[in-house]
């Protein structure tokens, strides 16, 4: 038998100079045939690996083999984990080069996989190999943002609804938080601090923003607050809040209240005033009082006691938010003056009957009733006959008295504050 003394090589290159002779080698530029680049996207990212790290995981991968006809300028990255019925978008582009990315909240203690795909000007790319990662037991982990936020706003109450997160970070939902933000979301104030975590809806009062109003939403486990959930209402029309609000006392059973115009009126004239008052320290406020003007005057409040108000303004769009709360205390009451030309009669052996004119002033109330004393010497010694007599009369029959008792008298006045100073004695 006769071997082949030339070896592999040798034979590899007869063949291809063998079928080289068979194929017409013609330039293309020969042929007037221009040269055109195809646009291609990136081949499939290299390499991919998701390694736990605590609570996250952390993503690396190789660039593609082939960049594709232009630049990558990010990469997609997908996630799935039991119970979603598919992947499902972690992040639509890094934005960057970067071939590391951290998952900063997936899923506690249970495996989740990952793909990652290349982007350049023509398109996203194949995606690499799947990568399993299994984080910790959710020791430190926090919930993922609530689903579905949805919020409406009606006048100046807000209706929020929402989905409870897909994952809870391994640990119960104790309750969820909400914020509310009239700028955009440069500075939040909380609208619900603690609410249930069975209850994923929320209608109540809420500031209105001029332009806008923005919610957020996030659960809280025992390792602290999850992601927010963000949804931005639209409020472009309505009034700005009235300015200078301010609350003066004006005697003991008024308080004024005076306003400047909101700096916006919303695009449509302003049609009048909402103001409202709150007698438990501003915690809750009673029906709203409307009035074209921009003062109010509140009457008919007790003597010494303080009141809250916020005003709001109102167009053809509807009420803008209300105004901060200020307060005012209406001053101390004053008691009535002394009833007048007090006399005592004796009406046979057993009786005296008193007889007074009503004070020349009756106080910072009207008078309800008047204190009648008794002693058995001009100088001291005075006992009540009646406390108060709970009515208006100016007369009163002392009885039951023993033949030539001799008898002091004297009335005092009682209005809603205090009993005032008494009579002449008679």
């Amino acid at each position: 038998m006769t071997r082949n003394r030339l070896g592999r090589p040798a034979r590899f290159l007869m063949v291809a100079t063998a079928v080289a002779c068979w194929i017409p080698c013609v330039p293309a530029a020969a042929a007037g045939m221009p040269l055109v680049q195809i646009p291609t996207a990136p081949s499939a990212p290299q390499n991919l690996m998701a390694d736990a790290v605590g609570s996250s995981v952390r993503l690396d991968w190789s660039p593609p083999l082939q960049p594709g006809s232009s630049p990558i300028t990010g990469y997609r990255i997908e996630v799935f984990y039991q119970p979603l019925p598919d992947w499902i978008e972690l992040k639509a582009t890094t934005g960057s080069t970067a071939t590391t990315y951290t998952d900063i909240n997936p899923p506690q203690g249970t495996p989740v996989f990952y793909k990652v795909a290349a982007i350049n000007a023509v398109g996203l790319g194949d995606y690499s190999n799947w990568s399993e990662g299994v984080t910790t037991t959710g020791s430190t982990a926090t919930p993922s943002e609530p689903r579905s936020l949805t919020a409406t706003i009606a006048g100046s109450i807000a209706t929020l609804a929402w989905e409870e997160p897909s994952s809870d970070g391994g640990s119960a939902i104790t309750h969820y938080e909400i914020h509310v933000s009239v700028d955009g979301g440069g500075a939040w104030t909380t609208l619900v601090a603690q609410q249930p975590a069975t209850a994923t809806s929320h209608v109540g009062p809420v500031t209105v923003g001029v332009v806008s109003t923005t919610f957020r939403v996030w659960a809280v486990n025992a390792n602290g607050a999850g992601i927010p959930a963000f949804e931005t209402v639209t409020t472009t029309g309505i009034p700005s809040a009235p300015l200078n609000l301010t609350a003066t006392a004006a005697g003991p059973t008024i308080i004024d209240l005076d306003w400047d115009a909101p700096s916006s009126n919303g695009g449509s004239a302003i049609t009048g005033y909402e103001v409202t008052v709150s007698a438990d320290g501003g915690v809750s406020f009673g029906p709203a009082q409307s009035t074209v003007l921009t003062e109010f005057r509140h009457t008919g409040i007790p003597a010494g006691e303080e009141r809250h108000y916020r005003v709001r303004a109102r167009n053809a769009s509807g009420v803008g938010p209300w105004t901060s709360v200020v307060n005012a205390t209406t001053s101390a009451g004053t008691p009535p003056g002394p009833p007048r030309t007090l006399t005592a009669t004796a009406v046979g052996s057993s009786a005296i009957e008193l007889s007074w004119r009503e004070p020349l002033v009756s106080g910072s109330s009207a008078i309800i009733g008047y204190r009648i004393e008794g002693s058995s010497t001009r100088t001291g010694g005075w006992q009540d006959l009646v406390a108060n007599t709970g009515n208006t009369r100016t007369t009163y029959e002392d009885t039951g008295l023993s033949p030539n008792t001799r008898r002091y008298y004297r009335v005092s006045a009682i209005n809603s504050f205090a009993t005032g100073d008494p009579s002449n004695i008679a």
